[in-house]
């Protein structure tokens, strides 16, 4: 595995002193596909149960965790014109 060079940073995050490549500080969003999920409803009562759990769990650990791949996707109304859900058989 290749890694990139580059520079660790530090700021607070949820409380916490982190440490994070420079590059990459802010970008989860760009990648992540809670964000573009249907069921994301951030502070709802009716919210993705995988993503709560996966938040608290970056709270608790002073992470980000981007998702790539989850078994509850609904890609969000009015993006279809922007992504294509691929179902493999």
């Amino acid at each position: 595995m290749e890694i990139d060079k580059g520079r660790i940073m530090t700021y607070e995050h949820h409380g916490q002193k982190v440490y994070v490549r420079e590059d990459l500080k802010g970008t989860h969003w760009d990648s992540c596909l809670c964000a573009i999920c249907e069921d994301l409803n951030l502070g709802s009562d009716n919210k993705c149960p995988i993503a709560d759990a996966i938040y608290k769990n970056c709270v608790e650990f002073g992470v980000v965790t981007p998702i790539y791949e989850c078994p509850a996707f609904k890609l969000m109304k009015g993006l279809e014109d922007k992504f294509e859900v691929a179902d493999s058989e």
